[in-house]
């Protein structure tokens, strides 16, 4: 099915059905939830997302070794990071 009917049929924009038949569903966007439905694929959404703050702080976790010159170092490691920004697709 082309992107532009599959679009139609199930309600969702051009391009996230052109992504979605290049590449599958990756994210649960409002988009894939249609194409589930689109397709009867059942969603079961109250799987539990991981907080990012929740991800980031078992990573410090796990990689500090307790001394106060790692947690100096791992501090100016993310701080060096400071001009790196995510922008979003929209």
């Amino acid at each position: 099915m082309p992107p532009g009917e599959l679009a139609k049929r199930a309600g969702i924009g051009y391009y996230a059905a052109r992504r979605f038949l290049q590449h599958g569903v990756k994210n649960r966007t409002a988009a894939a939830l249609k194409l589930c439905d689109f397709f009867e694929i059942p969603v079961d959404i109250t799987q539990k997302v991981q907080n990012p703050g929740e991800r980031l702080s078992r990573i410090l976790r796990e990689t500090w070794d307790g001394s106060d010159d790692h947690a100096k170092l791992l501090a100016k490691l993310i701080s060096s990071t400071k001009p790196f920004k995510i922008t979003h697709r929209r």
